[in-house]
């Protein structure tokens, strides 16, 4: 699986483009409405402690399904423990 984000900002070229992709869905092509962190701006400590339930959820709900399961995640989760506890 592949995943593919773009930042379209012009209203009108992002039509277009979602209108030919709309074509090849049936390919199994998955187009997901993405929400834009708030204005990319760098996240505070400040606005992670009264934020973190919604960030957390919405990073979970972005995942493949079964992805806990997966070689992928084992992979992931013991790279960021190994340099955690480093």
């Amino acid at each position: 699986m592949s995943q593919l984000v773009l930042e379209i900002k012009n209203e009108l070229v992002k039509e277009r483009l979602l209108w030919l992709l709309q074509h090849f869905k049936k390919d199994e092509l998955e187009i997901v409405n993405h929400q834009p962190t708030e204005h990319n701006q760098a996240w505070s400590d400040d606005y992670i402690e009264k934020n973190w339930k919604t960030i957390v959820s919405k990073s979970l709900a972005n995942l493949p399904e079964g992805y806990e399961k997966s070689e992928a995640h084992y992979e992931a989760r013991a790279n960021y423990l190994m340099k955690k506890y480093k």
